[in-house]
């Protein structure tokens, strides 16, 4: 009987502990409790899948970069202010990870939102990174998806450029030779792109602010 007891539970695994971790401006490596918030690259550091990060009214000189991944049922959330999207700002946003989500944060001016392949993350994390994470309600600088794959950026601002490539940025072809890039390790698969709107700004000759390249399939 204990031992069909414990192939249960490991078939099922208990659901991950969830906290609530409070960050604010100008604050460093403390608890991150609601009576003493914590620094954003602290919660960055310490978040563990199924946990929330809500961030306080600020400017945020840090970029929201969490250091681990979440799980498919059990995600890191970032929170901004749901009632005023630019009362949280940050410095960029970068999801090297996968099934993380970020909702109503904007960028500094200029900043980026990117979801992207990262080798050295994947290279300690698993195979794979940028898989699965979303952006919501956020108003951001330039729009990267890298590598990414199965990810979602919906009802968000853009207010600059938007590039879809391959991991590193690669548009698939050695620049001046024409031969494919031996660098690429993930190319964008199945990304969405939806209710959002997107300022390009003035697209001056050569310059390609929509970018779509290195073999990216089955986005959106």
């Amino acid at each position: 009987m204990r031992a069909v007891l414990a192939a249960a539970l490991l078939a099922c695994p208990l659901p991950v502990a969830a906290a609530d971790l409070f960050v604010a401006p100008g604050r460093w490596d403390s608890p991150c409790s609601s009576g003493d918030p914590c620094g954003l690259d602290h919660a960055n550091a310490v978040a563990q899948p199924g946990d929330r990060v809500l961030l306080a009214p600020g400017v945020y000189e840090q970029f929201i970069a969490p250091g681990r991944s979440g799980l498919p049922g059990a995600r890191i959330t970032y929170l901004g202010l749901e009632s005023d999207t630019a009362a949280v700002r940050v410095g960029a946003i970068v999801l090297a990870g996968n099934h993380i989500t970020v909702k109503w944060v904007s960028t500094l001016p200029g900043g980026e939102a990117e979801i992207v392949y990262d080798t050295d993350y994947a290279a300690g994390a698993g195979p794979v990174s940028g898989v699965r994470d979303s952006l919501y309600g956020c108003s951001v600088g330039t729009l990267l998806l890298h590598g990414a794959k199965h990810s979602v950026v919906a009802a968000c601002k853009v207010n600059g450029a938007v590039a879809i490539k391959a991991n590193d940025a690669s548009t698939g072809f050695r620049p001046a030779l024409c031969t494919p890039d031996s660098q690429i390790v993930a190319n964008a698969e199945h990304d969405t792109i939806r209710a959002c709107r997107i300022e390009l700004g003035d697209i001056r000759p050569g310059e390609r602010r929509f970018h779509v390249a290195g073999f990216a399939q089955h986005c959106l």
